[in-house]
C-alpha cells in the first residue's frame, strides 16, 4: 500500500486507510465506530507526519487533495458523529430549536404535563443518592457518577453515549402502576435510582440530570413526548440541540442517533426548562396541525392511545 518513489511521488497508504475505515459503517453504528475510529485515527496521524516532514508541498498526497486541516470536516459528512477521529472535538451544543423529527412547533403556555414537569425538573441538580435506601441503590448511584465523571473528559457524542447506555443498562423498565400505582407518574432522578426501574419519561429525566451533571448545558436539552407509530405508543425521548442537530437519547436502544435519522417518531410536545412546545406539521401558510388527535390530558408516555381503558401497562 506504501508506495515511496524518490521525487514527488504519490504515497497512497492513507487512501487505502480511509477505505478500510468507511468499510466497517455497513456493520452498523453501534459495532463499527470503534473500529473506524482507530482507523481514522490512523489516518489522520499519518496525514499530519507527512505534511509536517514536507511542510509546504501537499501534492505529494494524493487523498483527493485533502490536508490534515481538511481531513476531519469532510469525514464529518460522510461518518456519524461517534465514528469520527479522536482528539477533535467541534460538536457546538445551542439553544432548544423546537422543529424536532421534522416538525413545525408552537410555544404553548397551559401545558397539561407542566404539572408533573417542573418538580422533576426542580431536582435535575439534587444529590443522586437522597432517596436511596439499600445497597442496590448506591450500588446504582456509584455507577453513575462514575459515568459521569468518565463523561466530564470525553467528546461530546461519546459523552451523552456514555451516559444513555449506563442508564439504559441499569434501570429496568416497568410501567408507572406496576412501580407507583397510577397510570403517569414523573419520577426525579434521586427515585429512578431507588426504585432501579422506570418508564421512558423517567429514563429520559434521569439522563438529562446525569448530562447537566456532566457538563452539558441544561438550556440545550429538551425532553421529547412523541408517538411510536411503528409501536403505536406514546413514548418520551431525550433531545439534546447542538450544531449539527438534536442527538437523541432513548431507552429503546443505546446508540445515539440524530432526530434528522428517526423516521417512526411523531412528537406531541416538548418541554426544556420553562418552555413548552405543542408539535405539528404545517399544511400552508401558517396553519398547523396538530401531530395526534388524542387530547393532551390523554397522553401517558409508555402507554398506548388506549391506555385509560386497557389496564396493562404496555411493554417498551
Amino acid at each position: 500500500m506504501v508506495h515511496f518513489l524518490r521525487k514527488q511521488k504519490i504515497i497512497s497508504f492513507a487512501a487505502a486507510l480511509m477505505a478500510l475505515a468507511l468499510a466497517p459503517a455497513q456493520a452498523g453504528p453501534a459495532r463499527s465506530a470503534a473500529v473506524a475510529g482507530s482507523l481514522l485515527a490512523m489516518v489522520r496521524d499519518n496525514v499530519a507526519r507527512l505534511e509536517a516532514a514536507a511542510p509546504g508541498n501537499t501534492a505529494v498526497l494524493r487523498v483527493a487533495g485533502w490536508s490534515a486541516r481538511g481531513f476531519l470536516p469532510l469525514t464529518a459528512g460522510v461518518l456519524p458523529p461517534m465514528m469520527i477521529a479522536p482528539g477533535i472535538d467541534d460538536t457546538k451544543t445551542g439553544a432548544v430549536r423546537p422543529s424536532l423529527f421534522k416538525s413545525v412547533a408552537l410555544p404553548i403556555r397551559n401545558l397539561p404535563a407542566a404539572t408533573q414537569w417542573r418538580p422533576v425538573y426542580a431536582k435535575l441538580g439534587q444529590d443522586f443518592a437522597s432517596d436511596c435506601a439499600g445497597p442496590d441503590c448506591r450500588t446504582r448511584v456509584s455507577g453513575l457518577e462514575a459515568a459521569i465523571d468518565e463523561a466530564r473528559s470525553a467528546r461530546f457524542v461519546e459523552r451523552l453515549r456514555l451516559v444513555n447506555s449506563t442508564v439504559n443498562g441499569m434501570i429496568g423498565y416497568a410501567g408507572d402502576r406496576e412501580i407507583y400505582g397510577q397510570l403517569d407518574y414523573w419520577a426525579t432522578p434521586s427515585q429512578t435510582l431507588k426504585a432501579g426501574r422506570g418508564d421512558c419519561e423517567d429514563y429520559a429525566i434521569l439522563k438529562m440530570a446525569a448530562l447537566k451533571a456532566a457538563g452539558i448545558p441544561v438550556s440545550s436539552m429538551s425532553l421529547v413526548v412523541l408517538r411510536d407509530r411503528e409501536r403505536n405508543l406514546f413514548h418520551a425521548v431525550l433531545a439534546v440541540a447542538t450544531d449539527r442537530g438534536h442527538f437523541i437519547l432513548d431507552n429503546a436502544h443505546d446508540v445515539v442517533l440524530l432526530d434528522s435519522k428517526i423516521a417512526r417518531y411523531q412528537p406531541l410536545f416538548s418541554m426544556s426548562r420553562d418552555r413548552y412546545w405543542l408539535h405539528g406539521t404545517r399544511r400552508s401558510g401558517d396553519q398547523m396541525v396538530a401531530s395526534g388527535s388524542t387530547p393532551l390530558r390523554g397522553i401517558a408516555p409508555g402507554e398506548g392511545p388506549d391506555a385509560l381503558a386497557d389496564p396493562a401497562p404496555l411493554a417498551r
